[in-house]
């Protein structure tokens, strides 16, 4: 039985597919090389709520795609996210590409000038593609420096 308010963090599965797409659509995130295997989903009471995922470079992991649907917002579910993903990179260094820096602080992160070079193209994609420049937003680089809430 769930109770109420109960978040449920898991493993994308091929079903959930649609439901990713749609809210990357809605919520104008990194929609490439989409694969629901990168994936995790957040439930909310059962409803889908909100995903995240992790891109594999040759030099670093992305944590990408993170976003809650507006009606779930609040509730801590964008923290249950990163803190998962946060445990997919163990290995490699962790980014971000970001408009909200504060955000992504209190999980350790810290604006870098310094990133892999394979994260230009989302820079590109992100400012050129996604807009948030045009909208007086400004995408920085972030990397995991520390262990953080």
């Amino acid at each position: 039985m769930i109770g109420k308010n109960e978040i449920i963090i898991r493993q994308a599965k091929a079903e959930d597919l649609k439901s990713i797409v749609k809210a990357i659509e809605e919520m104008l995130l990194d929609d490439i090389l989409i694969d629901y295997h990168q994936f995790i989903v957040a439930e909310l009471n059962g409803e889908f709520a909100g995903i995240g995922r992790i891109k594999e470079y040759n030099d670093a992991k992305e944590l990408c795609s993170l976003g809650v649907l507006p009606k779930y917002r609040g509730k801590g579910i964008s923290r249950l996210l990163i803190n998962e993903l946060k445990t997919k990179a163990i290995v490699k260094p962790l980014h971000v590409v970001t408009i909200i820096p504060a955000l992504f602080k209190k999980f350790g992160f810290e604006e870098v000038i310094k990133y892999p070079t394979s994260l230009l193209p989302k820079i590109n994609y992100c400012t050129n593609t996604l807009g948030g420049c045009n909208n007086g937003e400004h995408y920085v680089v972030m990397k995991r420096m520390r262990h953080a809430i």
